[in-house]
Parts: structure tokens; C-alpha cells; sequence
């Protein structure tokens, strides 16, 4: 009987039936290739399928967040794929900064404008339960589309009230020159806005910063005669045969601004959504969709050039109170940029700025005397804010709002001194101002004013812009808590002291001083300062502020297209 090694031995050499072992094998490879090819490649194909769908779906339902889940079920539905599918809406930042997966913001408080959509599908298997896979696989596809819109807005652009002569003095004392513009030629700058990306394009070539990204403008510092020669160049682009007059102004300051006068472009304007783009790299369909306006530009270089000195206005504002004159001492603050192309949550701030009134009255009738009555005042405005609240873009509604919070305005009598004025970092400390002297009964009186009139800021207002609001350079105002009447306020409340050494005429000099003199001085004091608050609001629209309001104003809104993103 042959040993087991032996059989086994033997059983290795013979070779017959190996031809069908290799066979069956070979049937079975052939077979599972068949699966992989026709089950793997009908997955692919019902995979594209899907994709094309939900990339569908998504595309429409960011057309309109609000209403995304019924549209994606209605075109997905449209497609063949009945399932209900899982539908995501949130906000969608193109930063190049933030990983992909992370630019997609699902959070409830976050500003709708992207739409996620993920469908699952369960296909047939046509082979692979041969080989004892399932009957059934689900393929699943997801779309994150987006509509990026922008808008260019600016805080404090009015010029209705303003006078040439005023704007003048209040640009031209913080450009360090003598402006001789007419009220014509501001108003042309007003009502003229150029394309923002031409101006950023041209504003770039001027600069030499072609070969760079418009983040690398923002830090640039440029001339004033770059910024106005760039502004021009833009309107000559893209010309609608109405702009001569604001060519022409552009014209004039070029020749009556020092050409050493420069600022920062990031100080001027924001252009934060292009900032990580190579200059010229953006094409638009519509120039126009986003611009800025002319006279925005100029107010902004002077505010930036001239933030930190001061500037003496002298007698630039005008009173209709006969033999009344005011001088007036500007300082503002650390320059805040007050245009920008931005997207919904960015925010525009005011600058913070300090005035001192001086303001004197002669020939005043106080009954027992003729005086003059000396009033000096400390105006402080603080920063207020305008945030991109939502750009909804409806044709025939709101286009773009913006929230904005008005600064808080305090007014108090007393003598500023310019160091003081100009150091933001502290509050000056008030004192009370002699403000008339005169004699009654032969002796001489002094009488001091103290006075201080805190503002409470104003809450926050959403200003809703419409297309007609754009179109015509229209500015919306969002008003304070004070109504409009700080220095009238200031003037109701304001304590009258009087000092002088009577001696046995004491009883009698106080009989006339509460019987006469301080009701007269109150009466004048107030017929003095009412006007002071329009007079006052007419003058900081100039820098772009307002007097206890803040004006907003939206020169352009370019509606993103829906676009996948992911």
C-alpha cells in the first residue's frame, strides 16, 4: 500500500483536469470583470446623471434661499428622482484663505445666499448578485451653489443744503489749500459716479501696481492727482455723455490741490471682496453694476490727508442773528474709510471729529446794559456704523440694506485749546465760561455759563434701498435720539452764574440780575444757538457726518448669478 507522501507526490505531477480548474477560474474572473465593468460603469452613468441634477437643483434654489427646499424638490422631482432631498441653506464666503469645506456656513444667523443639496438614489445591480453582492446600491451627489452680490455704499454724502463757499473752506483747510470750486462743480461731482473696477484698474496703473492684486492697492499710497487723473480716465471709459461738468471739476482740483497730498487707497475706499485678485484679473458683463461716487472720493482723500491737524474755519458759518459771527476749529480723528464695495456683514465707520465754536454777539440789549456776549462751545461726535445688513436684489423692492447706528454727539460749553482738541486718546475737562461782563450800578459783574448736553445714540435702523434710491443718488438718514436740536437743547438748560463784589448794593445788583439781566441773556442765548443746529448739521455734511444722524447712501448693486461652488 503506497505511503501517503507517495499519493500525494503523485497527485502533484498528474496534470490531468488542470485545463478546467484554470477554466472555472477564468469564468469567474471573467465574470466579476463583467460585473465591474457593467455595474461599475451603469453606477458612474447614474451618477452623472444625479450630479447634473442636484448641480440643477442647487444652481435654482440659490436663485431664491427662502424658498430653496421646494425648489430643489420640484426640478430634482422634474428629473426623475422622487425621493425627497436634503436641502441646506446658509451663507457662502469666496475667501481663498479659508479651506473649501469650511467657506460654507450652515449657522440660522447666517445671511442666506448659498443653498446645499444632497440627494441619495437607489439603482438596480445587474450582475453583482451573481456573486452574491446586493440587488440594490445607493449613489449619492451633492451641490453647494452661491450668489455672491455686492454692494457699493458710503457714508455722509449730502450736498442739498451746501454752499460752494463752505465746502471750500472746510475741504480746502483740510487739504492745506485755497479751493475756489463752485457750488455747480460739487454738485457735478455729487451726481456723478464712475465704475468701481475701472477706477481700481486705472487707480492701479497709476500707482505701478499692475502686477499686483487689488489688496496690494489697498496699501499703496497715491497722490491726489493719481486718484483724480484714474477718476477721469474711468469716466472717459465709460462715458454717458453727461460727465463734462464733473470733468471739469475734476480738472480744477487738480490744479488747486497740492500734489503732495496723498493717502492710503485702503483709506479712501475698500474693495474687500477683490482684494486676493490680481488687478485686471475680473471680468464684468455690466460696467456700472458697482461704482463710486465722485465727490465721496474727494471728501475721503481730505478727510484722510487732513485727519489728526487742525483746521481753522474762521467765520465760514453764518447765523441769521443780526451782529452774530462763529469761528469755528475742526479736528477729526484717526481717518475710517466711508465707501466700499463689500458683501452682506461689512461695515463702514464715521470718523470721530471735535469742533470748538467760538461765538460772539455785540450790541445785545439786557436791559440794564449793552454787552457782548462771548460763548465758547466743544462739539464731539463720535464713530457711528453702517453694516451691509442684506442685498436682496428684488427689482421691484428693497435692492440692498444697510443697518446703520448713529454717533453719539455731546455739546458743552467751555474753552477747547488745540492740544486738546486734537488729542483723541482723553476728554478735555470743561470749565466754566465768562461769557458776559458788565456793569450795573456802577459795579462790575461777570456772568460764567456751564452747560453740558450728553446725546444717547440712536438704535439701530435698517435703511432699505430701492432701484429709483440708486439711480438717483438718493441718501437715506438714519436719525439719532437727540431730534435734531443739540444746541437748543444745550441753550434751555444752561446755568447762569453771576460774580461780582456788591457790597451794600449786593441786595440790589441780584433784584436786577434775576429780574432782568439773566432773562434777557437767557432769551438772547436762545435765539442764538437754535439756529446753530441746522447751521452745524449743514457744515459737517461737508466731511460727512451729520449732527445727531447719520446719512447712507447706495450708488450700486451688482446681483450675484447663481454659481456652483462646491
Amino acid at each position: 500500500m503506497a505511503s501517503h507522501p507517495h499519493i500525494f507526490r503523485q497527485f502533484l505531477r498528474d496534470g490531468r483536469g488542470v485545463a478546467t480548474i484554470m477554466g472555472a477560474f477564468f469564468i469567474f474572473l471573467g465574470l466579476a470583470l463583467s460585473v465591474m465593468v457593467l455595474d461599475v460603469g451603469h453606477l458612474y452613468l447614474t451618477k452623472r446623471r444625479l450630479q447634473a441634477a442636484v448641480d440643477s437643483a442647487a444652481l435654482a434654489a440659490a436663485g431664491d434661499p427662502t424658498d430653496a427646499a421646494a425648489i430643489a424638490t420640484r426640478i430634482l422631482s422634474s428629473a426623475g428622482y422622487s425621493q425627497s432631498p436634503m436641502v441646506t441653506t446658509g451663507a457662502y464666503r469666496p475667501d481663498p484663505k479659508v479651506a473649501t469645506s469650511e467657506r460654507f456656513d450652515a449657522s440660522p444667523t447666517a445671511q442666506q445666499n448659498a443653498v446645499r443639496v444632497t440627494e441619495t438614489f437607489s439603482t438596480n445591480n445587474f450582475l453583482a448578485p451573481i456573486i452574491g453582492s446586493t440587488l440594490l446600491s445607493n449613489v449619492t451627489a451633492t451641490a453647494t451653489a452661491a450668489q455672491v452680490p455686492l454692494v457699493t455704499f458710503a457714508v455722509g454724502t449730502s450736498l442739498a443744503e451746501g454752499d460752494g463757499g463752505e465746502l471750500n473752506t472746510v475741504l480746502g483747510g483740510l487739504l492745506g489749500t485755497n479751493l475756489s470750486l463752485s457750488l455747480v462743480d460739487y454738485r457735478a461731482l455729487a451726481s456723478t459716479n464712475i465704475d468701481a473696477l475701472t477706477f481700481m484698474n486705472q487707480l492701479a496703473t497709476r500707482a505701478g501696481i499692475g502686477a499686483g492684486t487689488y489688496g496690494d492697492l489697498a496699501s499703496a499710497n497715491v497722490t491726489v492727482g493719481q486718484m483724480l487723473a484714474a477718476a477721469a480716465a474711468a469716466l472717459n471709459i465709460h462715458a454717458d455723455g453727461g460727465d463734462q461738468a464733473a470733468v471739469n471739476a475734476l480738472n480744477l482740483l487738480s490744479v488747486q490741490i497740492p500734489p503732495a497730498v496723498s493717502a492710503a487707497v485702503g483709506n479712501i475706499v475698500s474693495t474687500v471682496p477683490w482684494q486676493d485678485r490680481q488687478v485686471g484679473s475680473i471680468v464684468q458683463q455690466t460696467p456700472g453694476q458697482t461704482s463710486f461716487n465722485l465727490f465721496d472720493l474727494v471728501s475721503a482723500m481730505a478727510r484722510v490727508y487732513g485727519s489728526g491737524q487742525l483746521a481753522a474755519l474762521n467765520t465760514t458759518m453764518t447765523l441769521p442773528v443780526t451782529n452774530t459771527s462763529v469761528s469755528t476749529t475742526l479736528a477729526l480723528g484717526a481717518q475710517q474709510t466711508s465707501a466700499a464695495l463689500a458683501t452682506v456683514g461689512y461695515s463702514l465707520s464715521t470718523s470721530q471729529a471735535r469742533l470748538a465754536f467760538a461765538m460772539t454777539a455785540a450790541n445785545v440789549n439786557l436791559g440794564v446794559a449793552t454787552v457782548a456776549i462771548s460763548l465758547p462751545l466743544y462739539l464731539n461726535i463720535a464713530s457711528g456704523t453702517a453694516t451691509v445688513a442684506a442685498i436682496p436684489c428684488r427689482t421691484n423692492g428693497t435692492m440692498a440694506t444697510i443697518a446703520a447706528q448713529p454717533q453719539v454727539t455731546s455739546l458743552e460749553v467751555g474753552t477747547v485749546s488745540n492740544t486738546d482738541l486734537t488729542n483723541f486718546g482723553s476728554n478735555p475737562v470743561m470749565q466754566p465760561a465768562t461769557i458776559v461782563s458788565l456793569n450795573i450800578l456802577g459795579i462790575p459783574v461777570s456772568i460764567t455759563a456751564s452747560s453740558s448736553l450728553p446725546a444717547i445714540q440712536g438704535s439701530e435702523t435698517g435703511e432699505n434701498f430701492t432701484q429709483s434710491d440708486i439711480d438717483n443718488n438718493t441718501p437715506l438718514t438714519a436719525a439719532g435720539s437727540d431730534d435734531g436740536a443739540i444746541f437748543a437743547n444745550l441753550a434751555s438748560n444752561m446755568t447762569l452764574s453771576a460774580s461780582f463784589k456788591g457790597g451794600p448794593l449786593t441786595g440790589a445788583i441780584n433784584g436786577l440780575l434775576n429780574s432782568t439781566v439773566i432773562p434777557a441773556l437767557k432769551t438772547q442765548l436762545a435765539a442764538i444757538m437754535t439756529p446753530m443746529d441746522s447751521a452745524t448739521d449743514t457744515l459737517l455734511k461737508t466731511i460727512g457726518l451729520r449732527l445727531g444722524a447719520m446719512d447712507v447712501i447706495v450708488h450700486g448693486v451688482r446681483c450675484g448669478t447663481p454659481t456652483l461652488v462646491g
